[in-house]
């Protein structure tokens, strides 16, 4: 499994927002963001990026009461967009932990040489004539 480690203007390179760096993301919906670090295992940001999240996104929080009212009177999608998008704390202990569990677990994993992630994918069998469904077994096999 490939792991990556994200600075703050580093690309997401997967899921609805890539193309996105961190910081973009994090100025328009930082709990997407404080979400991957909890759910997606591959995924971690550096300790920089985490410091610049934070500055980021501090004092940008709902609470619920201001949910509730904005519910209210704009309907249900609103309060999802609401509680999904800013439901966050990236001071917290908890998402601090998770993320520094994640970066030591990579760096036993990935050689000194690698700076964003470890592909251990044999290219050998990939056939750039067929789509990705397409490929061989000899490809599929590997993973």
């Amino acid at each position: 499994m490939r792991r990556f480690i994200y600075d703050i203007d580093d690309e997401f390179n997967f899921g609805r927002n890539k193309g996105k760096t961190v910081r973009d993301i994090l100025k328009v919906n930082p709990g997407y963001v404080d979400w991957v670090i909890r759910n997606v295992d591959r995924f971690a940001l550096t300790e920089h990026a985490m410091q610049q999240a934070l500055e980021i996104t501090e004092g940008k929080r709902f609470s619920k009461e201001e949910a509730e009212l904005e519910r209210v009177s704009k309907g249900n999608k609103s309060l999802f967009s609401k509680l999904y998008g800013w439901s966050f704390d990236f001071s917290s202990e908890e998402l601090i932990q998770i993320n520094l569990q994640k970066l030591d677990a990579f760096s036993n994993t990935q050689s000194s040489s690698t700076t964003k992630y470890r592909d251990d994918t044999d290219w050998s069998h990939y056939n750039d004539d067929r789509d990705m469904d397409q490929q061989s077994e000899d490809f599929w096999n590997q993973f």
